[in-house]
């Protein structure tokens, strides 16, 4: 789960909202609730990555790259950050532009893209 990835970002949208700001927060459906309880706007990551970039499901992707790569599993997580940056930053660039944030807040371990 990347609860320990997105829980800490919620009081900073909740503190954002609070101030004015609109705030679009990219996540997975799990996350919906808790998110949407911060006044934020939940926007599903395999809809934007489906919308942008015509990737159907994020982590069957991920799945895929892994069974690609061949690499023992440890090898393969090294390279990930690469492989994942070039079939996934066009997708978030394509979404950016299309949202025209002023800032833009992420976790540099679960989104190695950014």
């Amino acid at each position: 789960s990347a609860a320990g990835h997105v829980n800490p970002s919620l009081p900073l949208a909740r503190g954002l909202v609070a101030r004015g700001w609109r705030v679009d927060f990219l996540a997975t459906a799990q996350f919906e609730g808790a998110i949407s309880d911060t006044g934020a706007t939940f926007c599903d990551r395999d809809k934007v990555c489906k919308e942008h970039g015509g990737i159907e499901d994020v982590t069957k992707m991920v799945i895929a790259t892994a069974q690609e790569y061949g690499d023992p599993p440890p090898q393969w997580w090294l390279n990930f950050g690469s492989i994942a940056a070039s079939q996934l930053l066009p997708v978030y660039l394509s979404w950016f532009k299309a949202e025209m944030p002023q800032l833009v807040v992420y976790c540099p371990v679960l989104c190695q893209v950014a």
